[in-house]
């Protein structure tokens, strides 16, 4: 594969993974609905940004907790499925629709 391929590659499989739908399916997954406090007047209280940036959250915290040790978080971060592997896994099975995928 040359790098530009690669590169690109990488660019779409960061962009599902890291995005809101997909982060917010990994809390819901993980069942930090309850766990949010958000404003109650809020047209959309818990919405797929709120529950994204939550876990985003808990990513920085793990970094930050950890005395800024990227390791630490790479072991989480491989725990919640946010892999290069799993990207392209999910990539996959949306292009032959074999899961829904989220949108953000």
């Amino acid at each position: 594969m040359k790098l530009t391929s690669w590169l690109e590659d990488y660019g779409t499989v960061k962009a599902a993974l890291t995005s809101n739908g997909n982060l917010s399916a990994i809390g819901n997954r993980l069942g930090l609905y309850p766990c949010l406090n958000s404003n109650p007047r809020s047209p959309t209280p818990n919405s797929v940004i709120v529950m994204a940036t939550t876990v985003e959250a808990i990513l920085g915290g793990v970094y930050l907790d950890s005395g800024e040790d990227l390791n630490e978080v790479r072991s989480v971060m491989a725990h919640l499925g946010l892999t290069y592997a799993a990207g392209r896994a999910m990539l996959i099975m949306v292009k032959y629709q074999y899961v829904p995928f989220p949108k953000s």
